[in-house]
């Protein structure tokens, strides 16, 4: 699926809403990593969004594929239309945990901010935002 279903995109919360604070990663990234993406190759319909910011990004999340091994991952890749990897980053990493995704982190201190899921279509911008440190 590469589309959120449209039912369910009137139930996103606006960006500022979900944001939480927390103090430790659920996966484990390089103690360099400024931002992460965390996603599944289950869950194609989020691709897209990131997508659309990706190119906007000077210094790309980390991205880690969970739940699959990465030619599991790769293979959907593929049955949603994507040759490569569709997010790639510097850091991509796979770990077979399951966890509710996609979620986004950006490091601040303390610990980290943690934004689940995906954003309205009219929202997508504030993920630039997010990744570089603001909160609106």
């Amino acid at each position: 699926m590469k589309s959120l279903p449209t039912g369910m995109v009137s139930h996103l919360q606006p960006y500022a809403q979900r944001i939480q604070h927390v103090s430790a990663l659920p996966v484990h990234v390089p103690s360099s990593v400024q931002n992460v993406l965390i996603l599944s190759g289950v869950t194609a319909y989020a691709i897209p969004q990131f997508q659309s910011i990706w190119s906007q990004l000077p210094n790309k999340p980390a991205v880690v594929w969970v739940g699959l091994t990465p030619s599991q991952t790769k293979s959907l890749w593929k049955q949603a239309g994507y040759h490569t990897d569709p997010l790639p980053s510097p850091v991509t990493l796979y770990e077979d945990v399951q966890l509710p995704v996609p979620v986004a982190y950006h490091k601040v201190k303390g610990g980290w901010e943690e934004l689940p899921g995906i954003l309205p279509s009219s929202q997508v911008h504030d993920w630039v935002t997010f990744f570089k440190g603001g909160t609106s």
